[in-house]
């Protein structure tokens, strides 16, 4: 009788609760069903956060020399241009030195959408080290993406340009690469990965002024069913040089030359050149010398006006007056 007692206590305690929990059971059912209520509860859409995303550029950077396989095809020349180059370090000009990297699109920027290409945002990378005691650098550059796009699906036609920083006052291009029409990903891809199969294909008009020539030809197709057939332009390569094998692998600077100065005299043009006595060896660097660097100065003016200093700008015109 006991245990009845307290039995029927515990159901006259859950009948209110029971009675409270069918209410807001109910209350809820009709709040859904009613238009205005029913909308806090419907489908929302939410914003996918911008994405940064990173790459590392491990590069060893050296001069406009020739790379390995590729000779100079004048006889004179190759005997003495084989003599220097195989005394000088491929770091000789690069070590411990400012260098900057600008990647940017050349074009309009596209990105697939699966069904066709929709215009996107310009893009544009850029970071400044200091080369190591062998021409080494170390860049980092990144960028943001939005709405869910990544880099594989972002196209353009992609310019890579290389800056040596305050050399005698001024900043110099001494790389500039602009690739045909690809990926972000597959951009990046090559050239962050050392490898001599690494590479920038480029355009057919810009090819044929690349230095060294390049011949080799791919073929990629876009997601869009468009064949694209391109120039390859190898970025890393194995150089002639001193304490350095086939397997080191440097990117060459095309735009960043040297000349060098060897007075001799040969009875043919095939024999290479004999030194000629101190003093008129003397004599003919110190003209040659002179007139050479002015040249250079000129030429180097010219081919970058736009970083030019303006003391550079004035300098380069007092001497422009003096040699005419």
């Amino acid at each position: 009788m006991a245990g009845l007692g307290i039995k029927a206590g515990l159901i006259k305690q859950l009948k209110p609760l029971t009675v409270i929990i069918t209410l807001l059971v109910m209350g809820i059912a009709l709040g859904l069903g009613h238009p205005l209520l029913a909308q806090s509860y419907g489908p929302t859409s939410v914003p996918v956060p911008p994405v940064t995303y990173t790459w590392t550029l491990y590069w060893n950077l050296t001069d406009a020399r020739l790379p390995y396989g590729v000779t100079p095809t004048n006889s004179i020349a190759v005997s003495t241009y084989n003599y220097l180059i195989n005394y000088m370090v491929p770091w000789y000009f690069t070590a411990g030195k400012s260098f900057s990297i600008y990647i940017a699109n050349a074009t309009d920027v596209y990105y697939w959408n699966g069904t066709q290409f929709i215009l996107y945002s310009p893009i544009s990378m850029n970071a400044t080290a200091m080369t190591n005691s062998t021409g080494g650098v170390t860049w980092t550059v990144s960028t943001t993406l939005t709405g869910g796009i990544t880099p594989s699906q972002v196209y353009a036609n992609w310019t890579i340009v290389v800056v040596l920083n305050n050399y005698g006052g001024a900043n110099w291009m001494v790389f500039n690469v602009t690739s045909t029409f690809m990926d972000l990903a597959d951009l990046m891809g090559n050239l962050t990965t050392v490898s001599t199969s690494s590479y920038v294909p480029v355009s057919p008009s810009i090819a044929q002024s690349l230095i060294p020539q390049v011949t080799t030809t791919v073929t990629y197709t876009l997601p869009n069913g468009t064949q694209v057939t391109a120039y390859v332009y190898p970025l890393f390569r194995p150089v002639y040089g001193a304490e350095t094998t086939p397997s080191d692998l440097y990117v060459i600077l095309p735009d960043l030359y040297f000349f060098f100065l060897f007075t001799g005299a040969s009875v043919s043009p095939s024999v290479e050149p004999v030194s000629l006595p101190s003093t008129v060896q003397l004599q003919a660097i110190l003209t040659l010398g002179g007139l050479e660097s002015r040249c250079l100065s000129q030429r180097l003016t010219a081919r970058l006006p736009q970083h030019r200093s303006t003391y550079t700008q004035s300098r380069t015109r007092a001497s422009a007056q003096s040699t005419t």
